[in-house]
């Protein structure tokens, strides 16, 4: 006799759903690797909110922040491209947030990055790429260090069971 299906695997032709209607998919309970980049770009807040909560608790959320900061940069820098003075405050105020010296939020991306950063910045020099490096290297950091803890955690063991949050194997 055929097993009936759970929460997580539904009927055939049914595809599981969140709480908010959006299709899942699932591991069928099992642990895949959680893949970064996915949780990262996750449309549900859920997600993105499960892993900023744990590096909030692991007082780790600079990084995390800064990437999100930059994503959003970059959409805002789209919006707003036909006014100079939007873009370079938007500039200045992600440099404000994470990367002068003793900014609330500041990420290490290494000195002479930053240093090279706020000088083009003195310059003028605004471009839609200019946080791509350091966002790489804010990523980089949440790869080797914050993930691999919130991979062990309930939440991230609870994540890595949707097989569209994993990585393909």
């Amino acid at each position: 006799t055929p097993a009936s299906p759970s929460a997580e695997e539904p009927a055939a032709g049914k595809p599981a759903t969140s709480s908010s209607g959006q299709a899942l998919q699932s591991n069928g309970g099992r642990r895949g690797q959680l893949s970064l980049s996915k949780v990262l770009l996750s449309p549900e807040a859920s997600v993105s909110g499960a892993l900023m909560a744990y590096a909030r608790a692991d007082m780790s959320e600079e990084n995390l922040e800064f990437w999100y900061a930059i994503e959003d940069f970059r959409r805002n820098w789209d919006g707003k491209l036909e006014d100079e003075t939007a873009r370079t405050a938007l500039c200045n105020e992600v440099i404000t947030q994470f990367l002068k010296a003793g900014s609330p939020k500041q990420v290490c991306i290494g000195d002479n990055k930053v240093k090279l950063m706020l000088e083009r910045a003195d310059q003028g020099h605004y471009a839609k790429e200019m946080f791509d490096e350091p966002q790489a290297i804010a990523k980089k950091t949440l790869i080797e260090d914050i993930f691999p803890r919130f991979e062990e955690s309930e939440a991230g063991k609870a994540l890595a069971t949707r097989a569209d949050l994993c990585d393909d194997t």
